[in-house]
Formats: structure tokens, C-alpha cells, sequence
């Protein structure tokens, strides 16, 4: 700052000359062009804290702004000067802007102003609220749930012991009864302008015990009211949650015993070729079929693949150690005789949930045997459902997956994908 602003103020200054002084920094800070200097905005705040009316400088507070909204002036020398000039709005003021919520509750608590207090409390950032809960308070008024160390909880609950206290330290003489009467009002009045925050057990704990409960009637009776409220509305979410269960249940039942039909000219829709003819080589991308291996899958979609076609396009997009699983399983497979009676024009894809895919890299045999025994071919191709017929590979997640993969791979056809490339 300038050497010629470090003296202020000066002791004795007289009045006419700071509003002349005032007058004219408040032209430089409006412009145009509009002053930035932080040592001037400085002086103004400085000056106005100086006037008898505070009005000038709680106006200037909420005007001196940059163009983001940031204070053009410094808000720890105003909080001083607004302090040392008893300007308590002010200082309620410019602690709220520092995030010093509880002081300026505090400050305001100790000038008896209580509205100024609540006003405080009311728009309190609160970064501890629970959205969404279905908490209620005195009132009838639905808020989110609160968590027992939220920020306006505190607040409101300092105000509420400035009240009760307040009102019990002026209660000895003859109009004890009549000043314990007005705070329980008062109290009670805080927990409708709480919006929930705060319930009748709360504040209880301030009064001291010889107070009859009588005098908290009607607010216990609110209080129950809502818990009332709140149990209900728990027993429905409850019996709701027990109905989809039941569905679930009834409809896994369901997937277990489900048929699809199919016509016997239908074509795979990888190959083209019948589902009940040999698919063509050409089609299965290397992988073997015949033996155990599943003849077809179909989908709720209406599509239908030979087992290995399925395969086939199901490989395209897995990781290099889920194919060398899915080719070791195949190959042990083909090489095993289906079991007797084992369905050959039919397989549907399970219901159960897709495998943790990464936990198969390993168990990979030395050399690609048969399977030993039914179970073991059960248990093969089980793991063969969940590899590559968990969803129908062109109607699921696997499609989306194919938005960011080329129409040709340049591996199988060079020729063809420099074709598709802008020179």
C-alpha cells in the first residue's frame, strides 16, 4: 500500500473530511474504470466502519465484489475493524464470509439478536447432510437425514441453548413460572424454524430438571406424531422391498425351467448356415466343436448361434489369457463324448451371473486333455455358459463394447483396412 494510507485513521480527524475522503474513494472503486487495488477497498471499509450508521458499510460488504464474486477487499482486516467499531452485523457478516459460522452465531447470541442468528444458521453451507433420507421434524416438514455432527445442527443448537439459558438466568423473582413458560415457547418455536434439524430431545437436556414435563406437551406429542410418521413409512418401504424379493425369487424359479423354440430352417446369425447343419470352418475363428461342447445357444433376442460360433463372436472381445482359457476348454470338450441323453439341438444360455473373468488366467493345463469325467464335463461347461453366452453377444454389453473397434482388423485383411484409411 502507499505510504500516504498507512497513518489512517488519525486520532483527532474530523468528520466532514472523512466523508470527503470517502466520497471520492468511492468514486475511484465504481469507476470507470473501476479501481482493483485491495489497499483502497481497504480504506473504504476502513472509512465506512467509522460511520455511526452501519448500513453504509454492511452495503459496501455486499457490493465490493469482483466479477467471480470474490471480495475486492480484505476480509480479515475488515473483520478487525468491524470489531474494533462494534459493528456486529458486520462481524456476523464477514465471520459467515470466512467460514466462521459458529463465532458469528456466537456474536450474534451475545448481542441478543437472535434472528440475525437464525438467519446464520439457516444458510450455513452443511457438507454432513444425508440427502435423501426420510428424517421429519416438528412442523410436519420432510428434510434429509442429519448427521449427528452437522454443521447447522451445531448452530442451531447453540442458539437454542442462548435461548434456554437465557431465559432460565432471568428466571428468579416472582415471574419465575411465566419466564420458564416463555422459553419452552421459545424453544419449541426454534424447533419449527429448525426445518428439522432438530428435534424436542434435543433441546430437553437445557432445561433443568425441576421443569414439569406438562410444559413440553404438545411438543412430545408432535415429536411421537412424527415418529408415527416415519415407522409407517418404513413399514411400507419395507414390505415393498419384501414383494420385489418374492418376485425375484419367483422369477428365478421361472429362468430355471424356461424353453425357447426354434424352427428347424433357422439360420446362425454368424454363419448363415442351419442351426441343426455342421457350422463352417470358416466361421468358428480356429475353435473346435462337436464332442461336449454345446450345439447352440439362444437368446431371450430371438438370435441363435452354433455353440462355437457363439464362441467365436464372444472371443473377439476378451483379454488374450480369456481366449487361451476359452481354447482349452473347446478343445477338452470336443475331445469328450457327449454324455448319453444329453440334448443336441438345444442349449440355453444360464441365468446365473457372469464370471469374475480375471481369475481365470491361471489353471491352464500343460496339455489339452479330455475331460475325466460327467462332472468335470458339467463343470466345463458351465465355465463355457459363463465365458461366452452369459448375454447375447450382439444385443449386450459386448456390442457396446464394439463402438470404438474398427469394421476390419488390419491383422486378418490389410488390404482392406488400408482401403477403408483417408489418404
Amino acid at each position: 500500500p502507499s505510504p500516504v494510507l498507512l497513518p489512517f485513521p488519525p486520532p483527532a480527524s474530523p468528520i466532514a473530511g472523512r466523508q470527503a475522503v470517502l466520497r471520492y474513494l468511492t468514486y475511484a472503486v465504481d469507476g470507470p474504470p473501476r479501481c482493483q487495488d485491495s489497499a483502497v477497498h481497504d480504506l473504504v471499509v476502513a472509512l465506512c466502519a467509522l460511520a455511526d450508521d452501519e448500513a453504509h458499510l454492511l452495503t459496501y460488504l455486499a457490493r465490493a465484489r469482483s466479477a467471480s464474486g470474490a471480495p475486492l477487499y480484505d476480509p480479515k482486516y475488515a473483520l478487525r475493524r468491524a470489531q474494533e467499531q462494534n459493528k456486529d452485523k458486520a462481524t456476523v457478516r464477514l465471520l459467515c464470509e470466512l467460514g466462521m459460522h459458529t463465532d458469528a452465531v456466537r456474536v450474534a447470541c451475545a448481542h441478543d439478536n437472535l434472528n440475525l442468528a437464525k438467519a446464520v444458521a439457516s444458510d450455513a453451507p452443511d457438507e454432513d447432510l444425508i440427502l435423501g433420507g426420510p428424517e421429519s421434524g416438528i412442523g410436519g416438514k420432510t428434510v434429509a437425514a442429519v448427521s449427528p455432527s452437522s454443521t447447522r445442527r451445531r448452530l442451531w443448537l447453540a442458539i437454542a441453548r442462548h435461548v434456554v439459558q437465557q431465559q432460565g438466568s432471568d428466571a428468579d423473582g416472582p415471574d419465575q413460572a411465566a419466564r420458564q413458560t416463555g422459553a419452552i415457547k421459545q424453544a419449541v418455536d426454534l424447533l419449527k424454524e429448525a426445518e428439522g434439524l432438530l428435534k424436542i430431545e434435543d433441546v430437553l437436556p437445557f432445561f433443568p430438571n425441576f421443569v414439569t414435563i406438562d410444559n413440553f406437551k404438545d411438543a412430545i406429542c408432535d415429536s411421537l406424531e412424527q415418529y408415527n410418521k416415519q415407522i409407517e413409512h418404513l413399514k411400507t418401504e419395507m414390505e415393498e422391498a419384501t414383494g420385489i424379493a418374492d418376485a425375484v425369487r419367483a422369477d428365478l424359479v421361472t429362468l430355471k425351467g424356461r424353453v425357447a423354440a426354434i424352427q428347424a430352417e433357422q439360420a446362425c446369425a454368424r454363419c448363415g448356415v442351419g442351426l441343426l447343419m455342421k457350422p463352417p470352418t470358416s466361421a468358428l475363428a480356429g475353435l473346435p466343436s462337436g464332442g461336449a461342447l454345446p450345439p447352440l445357444y439362444v437368446f431371450p433376442s430371438g438370435l441363435a448361434y452354433h455353440g462355437a460360433c457363439c464362441a467365436a463372436e464372444a472371443q473377439a472381445l476378451m483379454a488374450p489369457a480369456l481366449r487361451t482359457r476359452l481354447r482349452k476348454i473347446m478343445t477338452r470338450l470336443a475331445r469328450t463324448q457327449p454324455a448319453l441323453g444329453q440334448q443336441q439341438h438345444s442349449s440355453l444360455p444360464p441365468s446365473s451371473q457372469p464370471l469374475q473373468r480375471q481369475s481365470m488366467s491361471s489353471h491352464v493345463p500343460e496339455e489339452v486333455k479330455p475331460a475325466g469325467g460327467e462332472g468335470e464335463t458339467q463343470a466345463l461347461v458351465a465355465e463355457l455358459h459363463q465365458l461366452v453366452a452369459s448375454e447375447d453377444p450382439r444385443n449386450g454389453e459386448m456390442q457396446v463394447q464394439l463402438l470404438d473397434m474398427e469394421y476390419v482388423d488390419p491383422k486378418e485383411d490389410s488390404a482392406e483396412a488400408a482401403s477403408w484409411r483417408n489418404v
